[in-house]
């Protein structure tokens, strides 16, 4: 019996082991198909236009209220904009005093020594008249500009402090016979 050609599969001193059967592939569904590195996405969001979710809003019971870090009260915005201006028209009004100096410093020099002008007869008479108006123009204004802007930074200090960051400011403003009345009202 040790022909080749005769002999019948798994007889013989060497057979082979059978395989079992490989199972038809299994299908997964239609959405759970996606390639390996894909990220399963959010549920989508069912709530109504408009609707509020009060559990996302409301804080738990007994936790400090937390603010908004980029709501900025329309108060306090204010008091950075009076600060600003006061600033700008403080600094605008020092220069202007200072860029009049040399016409001060010439008048000064016209003067006499008791502080008044030159008698009409005197050359440098009719240039003091000349100069006063500018330095007089020139005092007037940097002075209101210093003064405004001192009270425009005065008043966005205060508004500073009185508008926390976290309270709206509330403006009231009524005519009245005679004028108006505005009010100016927050918190600390």
């Amino acid at each position: 019996e040790g022909g080749k050609g005769g002999a019948r599969p798994g007889a013989g001193p060497v057979a082979r082991a059978r395989e079992p059967p490989k199972p038809p592939p299994v299908t997964p569904p239609a959405d759970a198909r996606r390639p390996p590195d894909a990220v399963p996405l959010p549920p989508p969001d069912r709530t109504p236009p408009g609707a509020t979710d009060e559990a996302a809003t409301s804080p738990e019971p007994g936790a400090p209220p937390t603010a908004s870090a980029s709501a900025t009260s329309r108060g306090r915005i204010a008091s950075y904009v009076l600060l600003g201006a006061g600033a700008g028209a403080a600094v605008l009004g020092g220069a202007l005093y200072a860029g009049g100096g040399a016409d001060r410093a010439q008048l000064q020099a016209l003067l006499q020594a008791d502080g008044k002008l030159p008698p009409p007869t005197d050359q440098n008479h009719r240039v003091a008249l000349d100069l006063m108006p500018k330095v007089d123009g020139n005092r007037v204004t940097s002075f209101a500009l210093l003064g405004a802007g001192v009270g425009l930074a005065a008043a966005g200090a205060a508004a500073f402090f009185l508008f926390p960051g976290d309270a709206p400011a509330q403006v009231a403003l009524a005519p009245l016979d005679g004028g108006a009345f505005v009010q100016l009202s927050g918190s600390f």
